[in-house]
């Protein structure tokens, strides 16, 4: 089995690598205490309840939802409530 911590350190003030390596590895760490099937269906759950919540159909056309849902994913994937900082962007571009 392996376990792979991904951090994205964008958003962090101080964006040494080292703090960064350190909380990738907690996350590896913390992995360990839990089985595989507890992560998948923990996972699985988590997702079920995005996408129940997200979900978009352009009628008559699977190319247009596909983009829709693809856009989606991106979306749901790369950003985080815990992200306090991640808007300021959108306010920089929409100023």
């Amino acid at each position: 089995m392996k376990f792979v911590g991904i951090l994205s350190d964008d958003l962090k003030y101080n964006n040494d690598s080292t703090s960064t390596f350190e909380d990738a590895k907690s996350i590896v760490l913390a992995a360990f205490d839990v089985s595989w099937e507890d992560l998948l269906n923990s996972n699985e759950k988590a997702w079920k309840t995005l996408w129940r919540e997200s979900e978009v159909i352009v009628s008559n056309n699977e190319y247009m939802t596909l983009a829709a849902e693809a856009s989606i994913f991106h979306l749901l994937a790369n950003t985080r409530s815990s992200n306090v900082d991640f808007d300021f962007c959108l306010g920089e571009l929409l100023d």
